[in-house]
């Protein structure tokens, strides 16, 4: 037997030696616990006795907010990988009308390392880097050849193809980053869903850094999306290429020539990622 004191009255008790749990003093009624094990508070606030482990017992209730936000995180990162193999990141069109019919001359849409269409019914596809390779060959053989025309015979053309290179390099040099962050939060969500299932533990400074990751890296995500795009919006020269062709050997064609969706959506999804994190970030 074992002699305590009442935390209530201060009269001697007595009890087993090996008795725990709660017990009501018989001078004074109080309840009081006795030779129990401490309840430890967990990186989530929620108090699990020690040395008892995490059992997996279905998904706890999640508020709607934290839902979109997965679904959010990972539409961000299939659709920065859409960005990065897009064909059709800017357009040109042009198109001659004669006799009531209307002729299309230029279909061109470039992506970020190459570009793809038909120029006067002729199909063309390459990457900037062998059309430059290409070109300056071409240009080599032609100053051998007609060297008083060698100062202007292609320089524009490769300026052009050399400028698509530059906008299609920090786009994609951007979007890779944005990438690799985007996964990164996806994986920490996943991290913190299986911590709240209880399937894995997380110590609190594996918590509180996952917790943090998760809240500020879309932040990174959609401002490294959006630095590419805009980037590659003002470094991609447009269709000067052809706008000096068509005026001189089709003055009436009409040319057309834009952004494409991926681009414009690029620049919504990276501005509304951010304001979405803002918005759950001050929810939870």
């Amino acid at each position: 037997m074992v002699t305590i004191l009442c935390p209530h009255c201060e009269e001697e008790i007595e009890l087993e030696d090996d008795a725990s749990g709660e017990f009501a003093c018989p001078f004074c009624e109080g309840e009081f616990e006795w030779n129990m094990e401490p309840e430890t508070v967990s990186a989530r606030g929620a108090s699990t006795g020690s040395g008892t482990a995490p059992t997996g017992g279905g998904i706890p209730p999640i508020d709607p907010m934290a839902w979109v936000g997965h679904g959010l995180s990972i539409f961000m990162f299939i659709f920065v990988i859409i960005c990065l193999g897009s064909g059709s990141l800017y357009s040109v069109t042009a198109s001659v009308s004669a006799e009531g019919q209307t002729v299309d001359l230029i279909d061109v849409s470039y992506g970020v390392n190459d570009y793809s269409g038909t120029e006067f019914i002729s199909p063309v596809s390459s990457t900037y880097v062998d059309e430059i390779a290409e070109m300056e060959a071409e240009r080599a053989e032609w100053c051998e050849w007609f060297p008083d025309e060698c100062s202007t015979y292609l320089v524009k053309e490769i300026e052009i193809i050399e400028s698509w290179n530059t906008a299609g390099n920090y786009l994609g040099f951007f979007a890779i980053i944005a990438l690799l962050s985007s996964i990164a939060v996806v994986m920490f969500r996943l991290i913190l869903m299986l911590d709240l299932m209880e399937t894995v533990v997380l110590n609190e400074q594996m918590y509180v850094t996952s917790t943090y990751a998760k809240t500020f890296l879309p932040f990174f995500t959609g401002g490294c999306l959006l630095i590419g795009m805009i980037l590659f919006m003002i470094l991609s020269p447009g269709a000067t290429l052809y706008e000096g062709l068509l005026n001189e050997a089709f003055p009436s064609a009409e040319l057309s020539s834009g952004f494409g969706m991926v681009v414009w959506l690029s620049l919504l999804l990276s501005i509304g990622y951010s304001v979405f994190s803002i918005f759950e970030m001050n929810v939870e």
